[in-house]
């Protein structure tokens, strides 16, 4: 397995991100709970977000990104993937 840092930015469009939040948020959570996304979250400014993902390759890592109703609903303007290894530490729940 890869992790892969998916760095997004964001429409300046606050209410389509808010009419797309909440499922983002669902299926982001169903994705930490099959293990696929290790630590997920906005930026404090709301301009964007990064999400970890735990997955084999970028060829599995795609269609989760294309599923995501952030991408969908169209709030992802941009987008950055990092292949990344953790050397040190660890990411783990938000308190």
């Amino acid at each position: 397995m890869a992790n892969f840092a998916v760095l997004w930015t964001y429409t300046d469009d606050k209410s389509k991100i808010g009419a797309a939040k909440q499922a983002h948020v669902d299926y982001l959570k169903d994705l930490v709970a099959r293990g696929t996304v290790t630590v997920a979250g906005g930026w404090p400014d709301g301009s964007g977000g990064l999400v970890v993902f735990d997955v084999a390759n970028h060829d599995e890592l795609q269609p989760l990104l294309d599923k995501d109703p952030f991408t969908t609903e169209g709030v992802i303007v941009d987008t950055t993937i990092k292949e990344w290894s953790i050397a040190l530490g660890s990411v783990g729940a938000a308190s």
